[in-house]
């Protein structure tokens, strides 16, 4: 069975989920710190807290899965230089 891995789609999918996870980041400093709504202030700092956390872990994750892409692109290209080198030295020794 014969496997094609396109690593400049590998490539250019870390490099989306990394802007993905930058404009998660960007996004955090403009949420408030605090907002003077009465009576409902307690509830909506809850909700930005629990909005703001769960951003944060996403972006983490989106961060952590560009990383992969990337090292998972750099290894297909060190195994297609491999195989490739093999190739090349068996068809010399014929």
């Amino acid at each position: 069975m014969t496997l094609y891995v396109d690593v400049a789609v590998l490539r250019d999918s870390a490099d989306a989920m990394m802007k993905i996870a930058d404009d998660f980041d960007s996004a955090a400093s403009s949420i408030p710190d605090a907002a003077d709504t009465g009576i409902g202030a307690p509830a909506l700092a809850g909700m930005l807290a629990l909005f703001t956390g769960r951003a944060s872990e996403l972006q983490t994750a989106l961060a952590s899965y560009s990383v992969a892409l990337d090292e998972c692109a750099s290894e297909y290209e060190a195994q297609d230089a491999a195989t490739a080198e093999e190739v090349n030295a068996a068809l010399w020794e014929k």
